[in-house]
């Protein structure tokens, strides 16, 4: 057992308890992971494990111990503390769905063991066994620290203490609305001012879910910041977000914020590479003029969005989604003959094929990939100026049909197409079989995904060189 490294406790429904001189003798014990044990450690602890002797003595079985992850479980506030306590050089620590914990705080300055009295009760019946307590020697060991699923959480302490993880690089914080809300401050007395999250300095990577105030405002101590990626999901009530701050951002990622209606900071996002701005119905532009290294940009469901101001500095561009956002075609009209995309774009994935024939698609000379999604707007097949439009581009390797379930007639001319290796047709009802001149004899792999019985039986004859078809029953 002295070697053991990894140990795993999972699903085991009546397991009340293990002793600590058990995971004493685990001195090895790098992971720790307990999943599904609702009355594992869910008792009170025994008053001789938290005294002083009793803290040195177990200490020693513990201490190698880097990663604990605790999952649907009903571990109590205090048992966990008290594991934590012996845990000195804890690296990371996950915890899901753990509705019992209702109080976070760390460990004051002059005390050597968890404080379970000194945060304010809730008037939850678990009582002071909801107090999670973090000891002081963690916020310089713990690099990782996710939690999520623990809707009744908070934390209480100087907004200060939670920026004071000097080793912490990554931060997740999912479906615990309480906790977030004791995070951040008002900048003001007013209430409708804006909320500020003071951070620790380190944190390279954030996501979060269920922000439940109008202002959101990143901040750093020292006001230095090694933040690369942030993510902002499922957060309803979040109309502002303000990232003035995050100039190191690279990967910036917002999704399901259906009062947002502004992302400001935008200029400070000179080293941003990806942007993902998914199902944000209120957002009505994107000023993009500083984000010229940006390389990734996906706007879905978007659809109050009308301007991505400063497209044309986006020089560097090599990958563009843009989906479910009706307003975004009109704008790249209105820049016909004024803006053209990147000859570095090497994907590209719409819904409406007026964008293939607007100007603004005219220097696409490196263009690999071109995926088609639910092309709801036109008819039955594509324009002449649209199939005109698809046979510039030479360079084109792989094209994908997706769920157009109004097309029913592939391009004449896809023979024409003389880079093209990869086709795939996905959940094309209504197409009854490939044109008449065949596909591009440089073709490869043609797939075929629920699709109509005429066309798959059609496929299934193809049997020419290298060509390989890919077809699901």
């Amino acid at each position: 057992w002295g070697d053991l490294k990894s140990l795993s406790i999972s699903f085991c429904g009546n397991l009340t308890s293990i002793s600590f001189r058990s995971l004493n003798q685990l001195f090895s014990l790098r992971d720790l992971r307990i999943v599904g044990c609702r009355k594992l450690f869910s008792s009170d602890v025994r008053p001789e494990l938290t005294d002083e002797y009793a803290i040195g003595a177990y200490r020693f079985g513990l201490r190698c111990l880097r990663s604990l992850y605790i999952s649907s479980s009903g571990i109590t506030g205090k048992w966990l503390s008290l594991m934590l306590q012996h845990a000195q050089i804890l690296k990371e620590l996950c915890l899901n769905d753990c509705p019992q914990f209702t109080q976070l705080q760390i460990e004051e300055e002059e005390n050597s063991q968890p404080n379970f009295i000194s945060a304010p009760e809730t008037s939850s019946s678990w009582g002071p066994d909801g107090l999670l307590c973090i000891p002081l020697n963690l916020t310089s060991s713990l690099e990782k620290i996710a939690i999520s699923r623990s809707p009744y959480l908070r934390f209480y302490g100087n907004k200060e203490d939670f920026a004071g993880f000097t080793s912490l690089q990554e931060l997740i914080i999912r479906c615990c609305p309480g906790l977030l809300s004791s995070l951040v401050h008002n900048d003001g007395n007013d209430v409708q001012a804006n909320r500020i999250w003071l951070l620790p300095q380190p944190l390279g990577q954030v996501v979060i879910s269920h922000y439940d105030h109008k202002t959101l405002s990143l901040c750093f101590m020292g006001n230095l910041t090694c933040l690369k990626k942030l993510e902002v999901l499922e957060s309803p009530g979040l109309e502002s977000l303000q990232l003035h701050s995050c100039t190191l951002l690279e990967d910036l990622r917002i999704r399901e914020c259906k009062q947002l209606a502004t992302v400001k900071g935008m200029q400070s996002l000179v080293n941003l590479m990806n942007l993902e701005v998914q199902e944000n119905p209120s957002l009505v532009s994107l000023q993009l003029h500083s984000c010229r290294s940006l390389e990734d940009l996906r706007i879905e469901k978007c659809e109050s969005l009308i301007a991505l101001e400063g497209l044309q500095s986006l020089v560097n561009l090599r990958n563009l989604a843009l989906l479910n956002s009706p307003g975004l075609p009109p704008y790249f009209e209105r820049l016909s003959g004024h803006y053209e995309l990147g000859p570095r774009l090497e994907s590209l994935h719409i819904d409406d094929l007026s964008l293939l024939t607007m100007s603004l698609c005219n220097g696409l000379t490196c263009l690999q990939c071109l995926r088609l999604e639910k092309l709801e707007q036109g008819g039955t097949r594509l324009t002449d100026e649209q199939e005109r439009a698809l046979l510039l581009l030479r360079s084109l390797q792989n094209l994908e049909f997706l769920d157009c379930f109004n097309l029913v007639h592939l391009p004449v001319r896809l023979h024409s197409l003389p880079s093209l290796k990869a086709l795939s047709i996905v959940c094309c009802d209504d197409i009854p079989r490939l044109p008449k001149k065949g596909l591009p004899s440089s073709l490869e792999r043609l797939v075929i995904y629920d699709c109509s019985t005429e066309l798959k039986e059609q496929c299934e004859s193809l049997t020419r060189g290298k060509l390989r078809v890919v077809m699901n029953d």
